[in-house]
């Protein structure tokens, strides 16, 4: 029973790993594309800020509707679908940036379809990212599991952010920016894919409460039940 135990419990602390690594990826990328996005629509496209931030909006909605649902999701056929699908999605949108998005403005036909497909991806990843780092864990080690999976996603954030910076540069001319947005873009989907590839490496993790292993009773005498007459 012992061995079990403590087979199980390397197990748990596996998932947490993967949890966490998939997280760093996964932040690097999306880090990356939410900045870079608004930097593409300032710089690129011209907008100001504001006009900036209403366009990405859309994405953040989608992500506000369908987080609650995804892990519902996760807790009916596990973390590691959702964990595949959801990076897999979001790169999906990197990739049609970097192949669709054009150098003059075309909000409704190339970067809004982009923005809700990303913000799909997003709710599909993040919410259980952060579930999965937990699962397992004693209850006594939620708080650290949490505080282990939120610095995970600001190193993610912190690399993703130096990322970008090293590939977009200082360009010369609008062409070369454009270009080097979609080399970023890219950098992003590479990212997100690298997160699911973690993912496939978890067998079998589900949102299961952890099993509680009774401790062995000592032999003795059963103490009668109320009312009921000792032999």
């Amino acid at each position: 029973m012992h061995d079990v135990a403590a087979a199980r419990v390397l197990e748990q602390h596996r998932f947490v790993a993967l949890a966490n690594a998939g997280t760093v990826l996964y932040a690097v990328g999306f880090f990356a594309m939410l900045l870079g996005n608004v930097l593409f629509l300032t710089s690129v496209w011209g907008w100001s800020t504001l006009a900036a931030g209403l366009a990405i909006t859309p994405g953040p909605i989608v992500v506000a509707l369908l987080s609650r649902s995804s892990g519902r999701l996760a807790g009916r056929i596990g973390f590691r679908p959702l964990l595949i699908a959801g990076p897999l999605v979001f790169a999906a949108a990197q990739l049609w940036s970097a192949a669709m998005v054009p150098l003059d403005p075309d909000y409704l036909r190339w970067w809004l379809p982009q923005t809700i497909v990303t913000g799909l991806g997003v709710a599909l990843t993040f919410p259980v990212l952060s579930a999965a780092a937990v699962s397992g864990l004693a209850p006594s080690s939620f708080a650290a599991g949490g505080a282990m999976n939120q610095t995970a996603r600001q190193v993610g954030a912190v690399l993703g952010v130096a990322i970008l910076v090293a590939v977009l540069g200082t360009p010369t001319s609008l062409v070369q920016a454009h270009d080097r947005f979609r080399i970023a873009w890219a950098v992003c989907a590479a990212a997100a894919v690298g997160s699911a590839l973690l993912a496939m490496r978890h067998d079998r993790v589900r949102m299961d409460a952890p099993e509680v292993i009774a401790a062995p009773t000592p032999a003795g005498p059963v103490a009668p039940a109320v009312g009921e007459v000792p032999a």
